[in-house]
């Protein structure tokens, strides 16, 4: 049977093994395509709209595009399928009114829409994308002789988002470093992302389907962080009015209906409006683990206990803080292990949204908490509530990985079948425990072949080299 540390270095690996993560570049830009007039077929006139914008703008890796549509869609394409305005393949496709593509590498992006004729009318776009120490971009190359000229709409002004935003596709290497949501727009929330059709996706490579995967995923969470925010930004929500994720609101029917669930949403309530201290973290983060983390994607569950209690910690996520906070020492612990155990580079923020996207559900035992009062709003029903996402999950699903630091944490192994899932246990990476049993793994790659994991490499990787999220 393994040990603890050996445990803990498992569990560590899963997570670099099975969910790749990217920087977000603070400062990072989301242009807005065709501003006002959105992604459409422009005016005969100005065909070349899309790409005379472009070559006025400067688009750095981290950065990302935002495409407003109606009735339209918008395709990542291949240089010779751009020229030919048409792809029976594309590298991404999404028609969903509201896509945002994050520009993850240096170099030349394609961009047509997937209407017939909208691309031969210039409904097309190229966006050459440079490194952070690079000169002004050139201008696009122009389109060939025998084709239709290239594409963005007139005023279509970037919009910067500072540390926040939701970028789109980043490879799915083991790269311990993170990107953030953020939504692109306070407006209500837009349709959902389309899957990728069977043939658009039958051709494409594994990471390009990968990428594909992540980019609905990362646009699937910014809708339903968009549309939390929209029901918080009426005054007191409800608790049920918060949860807008369709698969948990599927998995966990009536859940925030019973009782005890009605009474905490009365309690948390309360105490929003009349506690001397703010409550945290803000009412649209609440369910941020489910909403990052659809119940349909979970792979793995890292459980915490009650959200961070200082300024502006609380995400929504366990161990997790926003760009700009100090990294706390638990999660400085996490990073200091995966270091010494693998040679990640530890990342300069602790922001792990990255992790939930493509995965990785990280829910704490109690959903909020009194500014400086940890443990201020336990045994008032949230652990209720937890138990019952637990329990839905070890129920309705097989081979989940339960990452359990901490007794706190390890009390819920009486939750999970352990004949259907994977669990880990080991000391809490708290200051006060790490040491205890947390720190001193160093076979990750020998419990990773033992237990039948695959092994990536550790790749160290900067900032402007990943697509932020």
């Amino acid at each position: 049977m393994a040990t603890t540390n050996h445990l803990v270095s498992l569990a560590l690996l899963l997570l670099l093994a099975l969910f790749g993560a990217s920087v977000r570049r603070a400062g990072a830009t989301t242009f807005e395509v065709g501003g006002e007039h959105g992604w459409a077929v422009p005016p005969a006139k100005d065909a070349g709209v899309y790409n005379d914008w472009a070559s006025k703008n400067r688009f750095l890796v981290g950065d990302s595009v935002h495409f407003k549509y109606a009735k339209d869609s918008v395709m990542v394409v291949t240089e010779d399928d751009y020229n030919k305005c048409k792809a029976e393949h594309p590298i991404f496709f999404s028609n969903n009114g509201d896509t945002e593509v994050g520009l993850d590498r240096q170099g030349l992006f394609y961009f047509i829409s997937g209407v017939a004729g909208h691309c031969e009318r210039g409904q097309r776009m190229v966006i050459k994308v440079i490194g952070h120490d690079a000169p002004p971009p050139a201008s696009p190359p122009p389109p060939p002789s025998n084709a239709p000229p290239t594409p963005p709409h007139p005023s279509g002004a970037a919009s910067a988002l500072g540390a926040g935003g939701l970028a789109v596709a980043a490879m799915l290497l083991p790269v311990f470093v993170y990107g953030r949501l953020r939504p692109t727009s306070t407006a209500p929330a837009a349709a959902a992302s389309a899957p990728l059709s069977s043939s658009s996706s039958s051709s494409l490579s594994p990471e390009q389907r990968r990428r594909a995967d992540t980019n609905l995923a990362l646009a699937r969470a910014r809708r339903h962080l968009r549309l939390a925010e929209s029901k918080a930004s009426g005054g007191a929500a409800k608790l049920e009015e918060l949860l807008v994720e369709e698969t948990w609101m599927e998995a966990l029917p009536g859940e925030l209906r019973k009782p005890y669930a009605l009474e905490l949403c009365r309690f948390v309530a309360h105490e929003r409006l009349h506690s001397p201290v703010p409550v945290y973290p803000p009412p649209h983060l609440v369910f941020h683990a489910l909403h990052a983390t659809p119940f349909d994607r979970v792979k793995a569950v890292i459980i915490g206990q009650d959200p961070y209690h200082g300024p502006g910690q609380a995400m929504g996520l366990s161990f997790s803080v926003p760009e700009g906070i100090k990294i706390p020492s638990s999660l400085a612990n996490i990073f200091k292990e995966l270091q010494k155990d693998l040679g990640c580079t530890v990342p300069s923020h602790g922001n792990l949204e990255r992790w939930a996207v493509q995965g990785v559900l990280m829910l704490n035992t109690v959903l909020t908490v009194r500014e400086h009062q940890a443990n201020s709003h336990a045994k008032k029903g949230w652990e209720q509530f937890t138990d019952a996402v637990i329990k839905t999950i070890s129920l309705k699903k097989s081979g989940i990985v339960f990452i359990l630091w901490g007794n706190s944490a390890q009390a819920k192994t009486r939750l999970i079948d352990e004949t259907k899932h994977h669990i880990l246990k080991s000391a809490h990476p708290s200051g006060l425990s790490a040491n205890r049993g947390f720190f001193g793994c160093s076979h990750a790659n020998a419990n990773a072949n033992a237990h039948g994991l695959a092994m990536q490499r550790c790749s160290v990787m900067e900032a402007s080299t990943i697509a932020r999220a």
